[in-house]
């Protein structure tokens, strides 16, 4: 069982799910090795299309705890839930990245799962479950900046399991100065506040409306 620990900067990790074509799942799936595994990944990156891309920022963390019994370990919690954000067939042997690939048949399982889930359910799993070493506050504002991504994952699995697509997680667990991994794409991250949310200018503290 893969425990990610949060020290070391966890949370500000940055995770992506993508989903590749047939071609490139393949090759993926074909990596004898880490490097070899990377240089695809970083290949598919530099032309991948924003269709097939969705950006979770730092809301990993609290989503897969969501998903699952509240800890942030690799195999832990249910299928389908289990699978959003970080789940599937593991694919990185090292410590420092972390990729994992979600089979075409398994994402119709998780797009499915997720249809029903909105922002109460998500609301329900932050004051029922206990997140161990989690650097989140769980405040309001926590909650809310979890659940502006929740619209967007739906939407990616939908769409990739309506064009028999696989789906790709990747997070960079190297965070600090020697991080060479591409930042966020500003048109892909929620709108922050999200809709429904307020926010004080003085104190910046938020409150749902």
């Amino acid at each position: 069982m893969r425990v990610f620990a949060a020290m070391g900067g966890m949370m500000t990790a940055r995770a992506v799910r993508f989903a590749p074509d047939g071609n490139d799942a393949e090759r993926l799936l074909a990596c004898q090795n880490d490097d070899e595994l990377m240089q695809v990944v970083e290949e598919i990156e530099e032309r991948w299309g924003l269709e097939r891309l969705c950006e979770l920022n730092k809301s990993w963390d609290a989503l897969h705890r969501c998903f699952t019994d509240g800890d942030l370990v690799f195999d832990n919690g249910d299928f389908p839930l289990a699978h959003v954000p970080l789940g599937g067939v593991p694919l990185h042997e090292g410590a420092d990245y972390s990729v994992c690939c979600v089979t075409v048949e398994q994402v119709r399982d998780v797009a499915a799962a997720l249809e029903p889930l909105g922002g109460q359910w998500l609301r329900d799993r932050f004051a029922t479950l206990t997140f161990d070493a989690y650097q989140g506050t769980g405040d309001t504002e926590d909650i809310a900046y979890t659940q502006a991504f929740l619209p967007g994952l739906k939407n990616f699995y939908r769409t990739a399991a309506q064009n028999s697509q696989a789906a790709i997680f990747t997070v960079d667990q190297q965070t600090g100065a020697g991080s060479s991994r591409p930042r966020l794409r500003p048109e892909l991250t929620p709108a922050w506040p999200p809709a429904g949310v307020t926010r004080d200018r003085k104190s910046g503290a938020t409150s749902s409306g």
